[in-house]
C-alpha cells in the first residue's frame, strides 16, 4: 500500500495495519504531516498542526504496539475541531479574542487518547461557530478539497476538508444546526450528529442550550461507528454497522424547512429520486410525504437556542441548560432536501447555491441522554414537529455521488443523511 492509499484507508483499517505490524505509528503520522505541509497551505483545514506533540505520541504508541498492547485507535492520528479543548493548546472558537491554553483535555479528547489516538491538530472553524462556511479574518478561508472555489461548509469545515483531502483519517466535529451534516455533505463524508449526551461535551456541557453535540466525520461508516464505540462505549456501533437493518418505512420529500428559502435544483431532486429507487430495490417501503416544520418550533425554540448559545459562548465559552419532551411518529425514516445555505464566495468570486439531502428517522417518545428521558436529569421543551429531531435526536450524513476522483455533480458533493429517534438501539441494526 503506497502513501496515497494509506492516507485514504480510514481509521479502522489503519488500526488493523498498525496492530499487524504492517506500518508503524510514526510512519503513519509522517504520511499525514507530509500531506498537510504540501496541501494545507491552500486548503487551510487546520488552525494549528501539533506536529511535535503528535510525534511524541506516535512514538509512545509504537512502543506500546511493540510491547503487544492493542487498543481500538492505538497509533491512529485524529484531528480535533477548534471548539473542543486539547490540553496545552488554546481553544479559539475561530476568533482572536480567545483565552489562554487549556489545562486539560475535553472529555471526548480524553476518551480518544485512552483508545490510543494521536492528536494531530485542531481544525478551522468560523468565528463562534455561527456560519455554514469556514472563514475568519483571523485565520483565513478554508477551501473545499473537491473544488477550491467553494467552501467545505461549516462550522466543522476544517474537519471536513482535512478528512476529505486525506490530511487526517478521521476528525471530531460538533453540530448544533448542521455543523457536522453540512460539511459532511459538501465534502462527501460520513458524518454523525449523535443524540444529546451520547458523546460527552464536558467541560462545555449544554452547548447551545441543548442544540449542540460532538460527533465523528469519517470516510467510512465503520470509522464513524468506531469513533462512537470509543467515545460512547457499551453501545456496539461497529457490530451494528455490520448487520442488515431490516425493512424500513421511508418518506421522500423535497420540502424546504422554514424560514429558509432555496431553489431545489434538478440535480438535488434527482439524487433524492435515485436514492429512493435504490432503497426500494433493497426491499424498503418508500413513500412521498413532507415532514412537519412548524414555525413555532423555528422561532420559539430552535433560533432562540442558537442565538443564546452564541451569546453564551462569547461571554463564558459554554452555554446553558435545556432538555426534552415527547413526540409521536408516523414514518420510520424521512428522505428530504435541506438547503445547506449558500456556498460562500472566495475573495469576490461568485457564490453558488447547493442543497444537502437529509434522510431523517423520526424519533419515538423522548429524545434524551442515554435512556433516562432527560439530559442529566433536566427536562427540555420540544420544538414541535420534525424540528425536534434537529434539536435533539441523532442525525448522520453519507455521500450520494462522490467517487474516488471527485463528486459527480459539477464539482459539488450531494449527501444523503439519516436523522433518528433518541436512544437508537444498535442491537436493532439502527446505528452506524
Amino acid at each position: 500500500m503506497d502513501s496515497h492509499e494509506l492516507a485514504f484507508a480510514g481509521a479502522a483499517q489503519q488500526a488493523r495495519l498498525l496492530a499487524d505490524g504492517a506500518i508503524t505509528a510514526p510512519a503513519l503520522l509522517d504520511v499525514y504531516l507530509e500531506r498537510i505541509g504540501r496541501l494545507d497551505p491552500e486548503l487551510r483545514s487546520y488552525r494549528v498542526v501539533l506536529a511535535d506533540s503528535a510525534r511524541e505520541e506516535a512514538a509512545a504508541a509504537q512502543d506500546r504496539l511493540a510491547a503487544g498492547e492493542r487498543l481500538p485507535l492505538l497509533g491512529v492520528p485524529i484531528a480535533i475541531k477548534d471548539d473542543v479543548d486539547v490540553a496545552g493548546e488554546v481553544t479559539t472558537y475561530g476568533t482572536a479574542a480567545h483565552g489562554p491554553a487549556r489545562g486539560e483535555d475535553a472529555e471526548v479528547v480524553r476518551r480518544l487518547r485512552a483508545a490510543g489516538a494521536v492528536i494531530i491538530g485542531k481544525t478551522a472553524v468560523p468565528e463562534m461557530m455561527v456560519w455554514s462556511f469556514t472563514e475568519t479574518l483571523t485565520f483565513g478561508a478554508t477551501r473545499n478539497p473537491w473544488n477550491t472555489d467553494y467552501t467545505p461548509g461549516g462550522s466543522s469545515g476544517g474537519s471536513g476538508a482535512a478528512v476529505a483531502a486525506g490530511l487526517a483519517p478521521m476528525a471530531l466535529g460538533s453540530d448544533g444546526m448542521g455543523s457536522i451534516r453540512i460539511p459532511s455533505t459538501w465534502c462527501g463524508l460520513f458524518g454523525i450528529k449523535p443524540q444529546r449526551d451520547r458523546v460527552p461535551l464536558a467541560p462545555h456541557d449544554d452547548a447551545w442550550n441543548g442544540l449542540s453535540a460532538n460527533g465523528p466525520m469519517a470516510r467510512t461508516v465503520e470509522d464513524a461507528a468506531l469513533f462512537l464505540d470509543v467515545t460512547a462505549p457499551g453501545n456496539g456501533f461497529v457490530a451494528a454497522a455490520n448487520r442488515p437493518p431490516g425493512q424500513l418505512r421511508i418518506a421522500l420529500s423535497t420540502k424546504i424547512p422554514p424560514p429558509l428559502t432555496a431553489r431545489v435544483g434538478r440535480a438535488q431532486r434527482a439524487a433524492v429520486e435515485e436514492a429512493g429507487a435504490v432503497l426500494r430495490e433493497l426491499g424498503h417501503e418508500v413513500i412521498a410525504r413532507d415532514p412537519d416544520y412548524p414555525m413555532s418550533g423555528v422561532y420559539g425554540h430552535a433560533l432562540p437556542r442558537y442565538f443564546r448559545g452564541v451569546y453564551d459562548d462569547v461571554i463564558t465559552g459554554a452555554s446553558g441548560t435545556v432538555g426534552c419532551a415527547d413526540s409521536g411518529v408516523r414514518e420510520d425514516w424521512w428522505l428530504v432536501v435541506v438547503p445547506a445555505d449558500q456556498c460562500h464566495p472566495w475573495r469576490g468570486k461568485r457564490s453558488g447555491r447547493t442543497c444537502s439531502i437529509d434522510l431523517r428517522r423520526r424519533r419515538r417518545g423522548r429524545h434524551a441522554g442515554d435512556g433516562d428521558g432527560s439530559v442529566e436529569g433536566r427536562g427540555v421543551p420540544a420544538t414541535g414537529g420534525d424540528l425536534d429531531a434537529d434539536v435533539g435526536s441523532p442525525t448522520r450524513t453519507v455521500p450520494s455521488d462522490v467517487q474516488r476522483d471527485g463528486p459527480a455533480r459539477g464539482g459539488r458533493a450531494v449527501g444523503l443523511g439519516q436523522q433518528g429517534r433518541a436512544n437508537i438501539n444498535p442491537d436493532r441494526g439502527q446505528a452506524g
